[in-house]
């Protein structure tokens, strides 16, 4: 009954589909997208209002956009001490699916373990996306760029 609610659903899903197919992984990981996409589209500009964001109306300031990540890139994070012994890796590998929410930092899943984490120290290989180690195009490039904003264009039937 609601129009714009369900547009803007109908949307965010539309972006969720896109990012998830793109990156390879699975449709399990549509949660983690989809906040993912919510973060990201709080801090960009929308078409009702294309000077300020969501973020900025909310906290009165601008907000930071320097740690943006292109969702199902593949990463390595720094593994605490108190979680490996002396001849463990420093380093674990993992694919990037978010963002730390009240904290700084990046949710990470483990390819390893199979979990999802919160880090802070992640190094990324932008040129590798998905679990495939699909390498980047210069169309995935563009998609990265938009943040996985989709654009419908209706026709009218007359």
């Amino acid at each position: 009954m609601n129009g714009v609610a369900e547009k803007i659903n109908g949307d965010s899903m539309d972006a969720v589909r896109t990012l998830l197919l793109a990156s390879g992984l699975s449709p399990g990981f549509w949660g983690e997208e989809f906040q993912c996409y919510a973060y990201a589209r709080n801090r960009l500009p929308h078409s009702t209002d294309k000077k300020t964001t969501p973020y900025e109306k909310w906290y009165g300031r601008k907000p930071n956009i320097s740690h943006f990540r292109i969702f199902g890139n593949l990463c390595s994070y720094h593994l605490p001490k108190i979680y490996r012994n002396k001849l463990e890796p420093v380093a674990r590998k993992g694919i990037f699916v978010g963002y730390a929410m009240n904290t700084k930092g990046y949710r990470v899943s483990d390819l390893e373990k199979r979990k999802v984490t919160k880090i802070k120290h992640v190094k990324f290989d932008e040129s590798v996306i998905g679990v495939n180690g699909k390498k980047r195009s210069f169309s995935d490039r563009s998609l990265s760029d938009n943040l996985g904003v989709v654009e419908r264009r209706w026709r009218t039937v007359s």
